[in-house]
């Protein structure tokens, strides 16, 4: 017969054992507000689809759907990050950024970002993989290099 040679142990309430310990749960609320966890909009899932069918692989170029290793790139690299402002947003997708040394920044995204993206509004552009931060949106933008 066999016999418990090591006492069992249970832990005292909030002390978690060694090995054990998770994160406190999360709402989907609050799952949605983290970058990381955040799912892709339905257009950028339907931009997924195709790309993964063949269909529309170009879809990930700059300006157009974020590619989700991109965004992931872009949310690991935080040194890339500038905080800029809204300039000017044109109907033609070009939107005129600027820091707050005068820098200027010009960017270009497929859609028509007014309804979004007003004149004087904090917003932040990854240099390196061209993403634009607005507000809980991550979007892929292409930007113009001077």
């Amino acid at each position: 017969m066999f016999h418990r040679v090591t006492p069992r142990v249970t832990p005292a309430v909030g002390v978690p054992m060694l090995g054990t310990h998770r994160a406190p749960a999360r709402t989907p609320a609050e799952r949605e507000k983290d970058p990381v966890t955040r799912q892709p909009s339905p257009t950028a899932k339907d931009a997924l689809f195709r790309a993964a069918s063949g269909q529309g692989a170009d879809m990930f170029d700059d300006g157009y759907a974020l590619h989700p290793i991109a965004r992931q790139a872009a949310i690991a690299t935080r040194t890339h990050w500038a905080d800029v402002f809204v300039v000017e947003v044109g109907e033609d997708g070009w939107i005129e950024l600027a820091d707050l040394d005068g820098r200027s920044l010009r960017c270009w995204h497929y859609d028509d970002l007014r309804a979004l993206l007003a004149p004087g509004a904090p917003v932040a552009v990854h240099t390196l993989y061209g993403v634009l931060a607005a507000g809980d949106e991550l979007l892929n933008v292409s930007l113009e290099r001077r």
